[in-house]
């Protein structure tokens, strides 16, 4: 995080923010530029809070990967009932797979849900899921919001009881 201004040739000034680094050990670097120093300093500060509160990500981790890797290390220890519901969970979120984990939002996992919506014990478990894996990647730093709030279900359909007879007792 310099504090170097360059003037460019419209007039502007431009500065760097360093977000992080790559695997192969470059630089990520985000370009902030101002009419003024002035207005560059405040763009510059707001920039840094954004990356000290999460909001500047810069991993394009996919979904589905992490997704992956999170039953592994997470549900890896429970039952295998349980890490299988999380598995047939995650592959219902087939469209999810292969976006990256900080652009998925409220109207893509809604969309999904309503894919499913004949089926809404499915789309509970789904949910559940989401919540969870939106939770770690929040906590690892991979996305600086969770989109699984304000999602509706679809609702249970409660078959009618019937009470028993003579006839199918015996």
């Amino acid at each position: 995080m310099s504090k170097k201004y360059t003037k460019q040739a419209d007039g502007r000034y431009r500065t760097t923010l360093m977000l992080g680094y790559k695997p192969d050990g470059k630089p990520i670097k985000k370009y902030i530029s101002g009419q003024t120093i002035r207005e560059l300093e405040e763009k510059l500060l707001e920039a840094k809070n954004d990356l000290n509160n999460g909001l500047l990500i810069s991993d394009s981790t996919l979904f589905g990967s992490y997704a992956d890797k999170w039953v592994e290390i997470y549900k890896g220890t429970k039952s295998v009932q349980t890490k299988a519901m999380y598995v047939n969970a995650i592959r219902l979120l087939e469209a999810l797979r292969r976006t990256p984990i900080k652009e998925i939002n409220r109207s893509m996992i809604q969309e999904v849900i309503n894919d499913n919506s004949a089926h809404p014990r499915s789309c509970e478990v789904m949910l559940l899921t989401l919540k969870q894996i939106f939770k770690s990647a929040m906590a690892d730093g991979l996305t600086g919001k969770n989109p699984c709030t304000g999602i509706t279900l679809p609702r249970h359909v409660k078959k009618e009881k019937r009470a028993l007879t003579a006839m199918s007792l015996s």
